[in-house]
């Protein structure tokens, strides 16, 4: 490799680490498509990343996603039907304020759904899954 050529792989090292770009994968987008661009025209790649990181719209969308902002990056949050879809149906949905029927309020007091869930939350930590059983039972019996 010539010197000229190392000088050039350290400027484009160098840029893409300026740009934020540390992912391998990223790297190796951004090295394509300024490939791409036609070499008379073809701005150093210091600016070419700037430019893409300034307006992530002009990006490739392969490259856009390793300039967006993090907020736009974020997942949607699981809706509280694919939440209780997730933990198996284990737990009944959020009934707060509301109270089973045909049940005393003594009996709701004691299944409400914090008490459901902190006897869960234990169950986890020890492993000792007893008490939750014992209290899937009962919902079970009500229904």
């Amino acid at each position: 490799m010539s010197l000229k050529n190392q000088a050039e792989t350290f400027e484009q090292e160098q840029a893409m680490m300026g740009a934020g770009l540390v992912d391998d994968e990223a790297r190796e987008l951004a090295k394509y498509w300024y490939s791409k661009l036609p070499e008379k025209e073809r701005p150093p790649m210091s600016d070419y990343l700037k430019g893409l990181k300034d307006d992530p719209t002009k990006a490739p969308k392969s490259l856009r996603t390793f300039f967006e902002p993090a907020e736009k990056q974020q997942p949607k949050t699981e809706t509280s039907e694919q939440q209780s879809q997730f933990r198996g149906g284990l737990l009944p949905r959020s009934t707060t304020g509301v109270e089973p029927k045909g049940a005393s309020s003594a009996t709701s007091d004691s299944l409400s759904p914090e008490k459901i869930r902190e006897i869960r939350e234990r169950a986890q930590r020890t492993g000792n899954w007893d008490e939750w059983k014992q209290i899937r039972n009962q919902i079970d019996s009500k229904r």
